[in-house]
């Protein structure tokens, strides 16, 4: 998997295999659900379901299980996929049922360790963002560790995981609140760009289908050459420049205009926006 921080957390758990649980059932589950029944034999997990809206119409071999202690008695690894304010009234049951041999894993983007601290003491928690894409292989992870997680289990973390394109580890929780703007807002970004595109060429005759499908390959294009090469954006973007005078004129306009200052802005607004709401009761 790419982009993974190297774990330095010191073993302190026997290898154990991994139960999914799931509290909360969205497109992350179902997500993971489909990852899990691929023919790698490594990630055939077993999964129980605990929804907290409708009955899943389909659950695919995984079991759906109607209380927490069922649950629990069962899964080792369980993804907790709610808001806080809808978790409030399951705490109390949970603080009962968790024990060490369960790792915890909050996926709600205002489910701060303050909050989880304040419901469950000392156990093994990992907080999570997720970049708002529609498929769920797109998916961007970034996540905090409390300290009680061992290195096997955060290994465990990431098998679990394996498949998805970038899943990192950040030391402490403010550098992952420090990101919340670019993961929950980049992909809103990206859009408006591709947006834009079309918008430029529609004003050039292009028909609008045409300039969104050439945008979103340009785009995709360039993002797969810096992954794949991992050369700076701003080396990339000089070496781009192969006529004078046509793609420099369009990038001198953009910065006369304050595009990159727009961006800093926009990802530093959304960030602190995040922030307030994953502190606030």
């Amino acid at each position: 998997m790419e982009n993974v921080v190297e774990l330095k957390r010191e073993e302190t758990i026997p290898h154990r295999p991994v139960s999914l649980g799931f509290i909360g059932w969205g497109m992350f589950g179902q997500g993971l659900q489909s990852l899990q029944r691929t023919e790698n034999s490594s990630r055939h997990q077993k999964g129980w379901i605990f929804p907290l809206d409708d009955l899943p119409e389909e659950s695919n071999g995984w079991k759906i299980v109607l209380d927490l202690d069922h649950l629990f008695s069962r899964a080792n690894v369980i993804f907790v996929d709610a808001a806080y304010e809808d978790l409030k009234l399951l705490f109390p049951r949970i603080r009962l049922l968790v024990s060490d041999s369960h790792l915890l894993v909050f996926l709600g983007a205002d489910v701060s360790f303050k909050k989880i601290s304040e419901q469950i003491t000392e156990r093994k928690v990992i907080r999570c963002l997720v970049s708002p894409v529609r498929r769920f292989l797109d998916i961007s992870l970034v996540f905090a560790a409390s300290q009680m997680v061992s290195a096997q289990e955060l290994e465990q973390f990431f098998q679990v995981l394996d498949g998805l394109p970038v899943v990192l580890e950040v030391d402490s929780e403010s550098q992952l609140e420090a990101l919340q703007g670019l993961i929950s807002t980049g992909p809103a970004i990206g859009y408006s760009i591709i947006d834009a595109l079309a918008d430029g060429a529609l004003k050039m005759q292009i028909p609008r289908k045409t300039g969104l499908l050439l945008a979103a390959h340009v785009l995709f294009g360039a993002a797969r050459t810096f992954l794949e090469s991992e050369i700076h954006p701003g080396v990339l973007r000089d070496q781009s420049i192969t006529q004078k005078g046509i793609p420099l004129s369009g990038l001198v306009s953009l910065e006369k205009s304050g595009f990159r200052g727009s961006i800093v802005q926009a990802i530093e607004e959304a960030a602190n926006e995040a922030q307030k709401k994953s502190r606030s009761e």
